[in-house]
């Protein structure tokens, strides 16, 4: 019997996507940029963020991470103005919700899971940052259990970082669900616990090399 439901944070309770991200404040800042440049600047501007996830930094060392993340994103689309200031900017903007966009019933779902009597977690590949940022947007108490990959030194899909959550929420694996965007970081990491993984697919297809997966294209389904 299901006891807790663990989500994913980036792209599954928040939008990571640039296209969703960034237009708020192009246009307060009335400026443009050279979209058909994303699918090159976005990976490398994730590469690089991806080297917080797994150390517990200061919070100025989490504030210089996220501005360069968001300078090499700038940049590499050419934005039309500073992308230095522009990226501190948005780096120092963190306690702005609009920075960090909520999926449409985000905080609805986990209030209504919550309902139904089973706890809710977090366990996300995220910088130390991560408990401000929660706060800043009113869903910190949301969640039983968080777990972040830059507090436990370990990522997903690595097992260490399944293992440290159910065994802060004294659960067995078979007790919980996990339910995230990343095939390989939250389906199969879950799924090798033990845990049973719900892909949130946003629309996507699954993938041909996937035989079969739990699939719910947003978190609505999850009710």
């Amino acid at each position: 019997m299901t006891e807790i439901v663990f989500f994913d944070f980036g792209n599954t309770i928040i939008h990571t996507d640039p296209r969703k991200v960034l237009p708020p404040f192009l246009a307060k800042h009335q400026l443009s940029l050279d979209w058909s440049l994303l699918p090159e600047a976005a990976p490398k501007a994730f590469a690089f963020y991806e080297t917080a996830q797994t150390i517990a930094m200061t919070w100025d060392e989490v504030l210089a991470h996220w501005r360069q993340f968001h300078y090499m994103l700038l940049s590499g689309m050419k934005v039309s103005g500073d992308a230095v200031a522009l990226a501190e900017s948005l780096a120092s903007s963190w306690s702005d919700p609009d920075v960090w966009p909520l999926f449409e019933g985000a905080r609805e779902v986990i209030l209504r899971v919550r309902q139904q009597g089973l706890r809710t977690g977090l366990i996300s590949n995220w910088d130390a940052g991560l408990t401000r940022v929660l706060k800043a947007l009113d869903v910190y108490d949301l969640f039983d259990i968080i777990v972040v990959s830059a507090n436990v030194g370990h990522a997903k899909p690595e097992a260490a970082i399944f293992e440290n959550a159910l065994a802060l929420a004294g659960v067995r694996p078979e007790a919980a669900v996990h339910v995230g965007d990343s095939l390989e970081a939250d389906v199969a990491g879950a799924e090798a616990v033990g845990m049973r993984p719900i892909w949130i697919s946003l629309g996507r297809p699954i993938p041909d090399k996937v035989e079969s997966v739990p699939e719910i294209k947003n978190l609505f389904e999850v009710l």
